[in-house]
């Protein structure tokens, strides 16, 4: 008769790396390059949007989040959204 510990395995847990901010980085980063176009403006690389929002906590994120999406809503660029409120913000 064997034993229920060798008939049942572990469960090894991964731990994931994503965290909140990680992910808005990434939205940041997708809406901000959607409107440039490769050739008169480069796509951005996350490091420059994280550099850009060091200094901003993540609640204000989520704020900033949400008035990008309004502005799509309201057929506004959300990439001009963002630099604008990111100028705002950090002045």
């Amino acid at each position: 008769m064997e034993s229920i510990k060798s008939l049942i395995k572990p469960i090894v847990k991964s731990k994931s790396k994503a965290t909140e901010r990680g992910d808005l980085l990434v939205y940041f980063q997708n809406e901000v390059n959607r409107s440039r176009d490769g050739v008169k403006f480069k796509k951005l690389r996350i490091q420059a949007i994280a550099a850009r929002l060091t200094k901003i906590e993540t609640k204000d994120l989520y704020a900033l989040k949400s008035k990008m999406e309004d502005g799509g809503r309201r057929n506004v660029n959300p990439g001009m959204v963002f630099w604008k409120e990111t100028k705002s913000i950090l002045s």
